[in-house]
């Protein structure tokens, strides 16, 4: 069987299965640089609920660009879970992690390594079965490699919990 009919078969399965602790994530984010590069950035996450769904930890990998420079970012998060309802989650915590730039600037080359902490407020919203909607209104991340550069990013995303 294809690796493709594999992998429809894994995700019918997975949604069909009740929610759970795990959950995964796509996202998109637009982030307005601060002394940096502002760019555009698709995410894919992990995240396990902990402590009967009071804490979680999580992890990221996204790709992104803003014209000449390619954004590779890893990022890993733990934070609070707050459920005002049954359908409503406000997630609350910090990532931690490197962004890579690569490309060119002014016809140069260009490639470094960036130390990035984010504080991370999310609302989760469970929309049917496990299928949930997920938005960071405001993300501040401070970058630093010798000196400090910062963004203010919009993310949103789908996310699935089993």
């Amino acid at each position: 069987m294809p690796a493709a009919g594999l992998l429809v078969i894994a995700l019918v399965a997975v949604a069909s299965a009740a929610p759970g602790p795990n959950h995964i994530s796509v996202d998109v984010a637009e982030e307005i640089g601060i002394l940096s590069t502002t760019h555009t950035t698709a995410t894919a996450g992990y995240t396990r609920r902990l402590w009967d769904n009071r804490a979680y930890v999580e992890g990221r990998f996204g790709i992104g660009t803003s014209g000449n420079l390619v954004f590779i970012e890893e990022r890993v998060g733990a934070g609070f879970v707050f459920a005002p309802s049954q359908r409503v989650e406000l997630l609350v915590g910090w990532r931690l992690g490197d962004s890579y730039l690569r490309g060119e600037i002014n016809s140069a080359d260009y490639a470094i390594h960036l130390l990035a902490v984010q504080l991370a407020i999310e609302l989760v919203v469970s929309v049917k079965a496990g299928w949930l909607i997920r938005a960071i209104p405001l993300a501040p991340t401070l970058f630093w490699n010798k000196t400090y550069g910062g963004s203010l990013g919009l993310e949103l995303g789908v996310g699935h919990a089993f």
